[in-house]
């Protein structure tokens, strides 16, 4: 297992959570405790270090919006989505 973001927030680690199961990723989220009075830090650990590279380069796309702007319709159910969508808004339907 190998770290492949350190999150400012839980729902920051579980948006990169998710967008790496959306590309066949495994991954979890690890809480580091410092102390009880103090916040430690949330971490991302991908399963198979063998897809580190391809995690990271998936996580700065989004991070820094880098990810192709073209809009893509829905195989599924033909509605449009902007290129920074993974998945369908309206069905959910992986991109392909």
């Amino acid at each position: 297992m190998r770290t492949v973001f350190i999150a400012p927030t839980v729902t920051d680690a579980a948006i990169v959570k998710n967008l790496l199961a959306q590309h066949g990723i495994h991954c979890r989220i690890v809480e580091r405790i410092v102390s009880r009075y103090a916040a430690g830090n949330t971490e991302v650990w991908i399963l198979d270090d063998r897809r580190e590279a391809e995690a990271k380069r998936l996580i700065r796309e989004v991070f820094n919006n880098t990810a192709p702007d073209k809009e893509w319709r829905c195989g599924q159910c033909s509605e449009s989505n902007p290129g920074t969508f993974f998945s369908c808004w309206s069905c959910s339907t992986d991109k392909r």
